[in-house]
């Protein structure tokens, strides 16, 4: 176990935090602008180069980046994990992670599929009807 207090700070972990949030911010522009991946939206190019510079940029991002974030938050759960005890622990990662992934999931992640269904397509459709009828085949 390593013995970090409480209170103990460490700025450059911070600091490597924040770059890589704007590693991850970068990624997701590069995605909009050319490179392959996923996202709400494209603006297609037909410029090979930047396609092939932004797609290598997210690779090479992609690569290491999330593995990043899960290496700093195991370095950090030990100590967290031995004051609360499991059950505490886990009550505070549900509460922190799972109340937040579930009002994305549910509510923010839904509005923006429509919305940019509405502007995208033209169509005027509410929401319900749209979810109903459009995104899931009811």
């Amino acid at each position: 176990m390593n013995n970090i207090k409480k209170d103990q700070k460490f700025l450059y972990v911070d600091n490597l935090r924040v770059f890589l949030i704007i590693l991850i911010i970068m990624l997701h522009i590069a995605i909009t602008y050319g490179a392959s991946g996923r996202w709400y939206y494209y603006e297609h190019t037909e410029n090979l180069l930047s396609v092939v510079l932004l797609t290598v940029f997210c690779a090479v991002v992609q690569s290491f980046s999330l593995g990043f974030f899960f290496m700093i938050a195991g370095f950090f759960t030990p100590g967290p994990y031995s004051r609360k005890g499991a059950k505490d622990y886990m009550k505070g990662r549900i509460k922190r992670l799972g109340i937040p992934f579930l009002f994305y999931c549910f509510l923010i992640n839904p509005a923006i599929l429509h919305i940019l269904f509405v502007v995208l397509k033209k169509k005027s459709i509410t929401f319900w009807n749209y979810f109903g009828s459009v995104r899931y085949g009811l």
